[in-house]
């Protein structure tokens, strides 16, 4: 059974420019109600603490090889409430959590994660955003 999505929605931009691969997230309530999120799923700082993001290259998958954190179940103040139409914004350098190894060519990514519930810790919630496109020539 698939899960619900979340009532945040996730806009994903990427520029690969250099050595670095930007991916600039756009997490924003669009209900009338205060959302949710799990504060480790927005790469708050720039850090990406799980695998997050679904990437092709033009030989396939792109792995992940950054940081897998353990962690207990979440509690309230691990949520950064948005209320109604807020956004929160945040960058993250996909280079020093993916092997970007497959040479230069086409590139297609999304956001993905599991949201849980800030009140029922059964209620999980799928965040998933749109898929890009973007070039490497390196």
């Amino acid at each position: 059974m698939p899960l619900p999505r979340s009532p945040v929605s996730v806009a994903l931009s990427i520029s690969a420019s250099g050595g670095a691969i930007l991916a600039a997230l756009e997490f924003r309530n669009a209900t009338a109600g205060t959302a949710h999120l799990y504060k480790v799923l927005a790469c708050l700082d720039g850090r990406i603490e799980n695998n997050l993001f679904e990437i092709d290259g033009p030989k396939g998958p792109v792995l992940y090889n950054g940081r897998y954190v353990k962690r207990r179940e979440p509690a309230p103040a691990d949520f950064l409430a948005l209320a109604p139409g807020a956004e929160l914004r945040a960058t993250v350098d996909l280079a020093g959590s993916y092997m970007f190894d497959q040479g230069p060519g086409r590139y297609r990514a999304h956001y993905f994660a599991i949201n849980p519930s800030r009140s029922d810790a059964d209620t999980l919630e799928e965040l998933v955003s749109n898929t890009v496109t973007f070039e490497l020539d390196r």
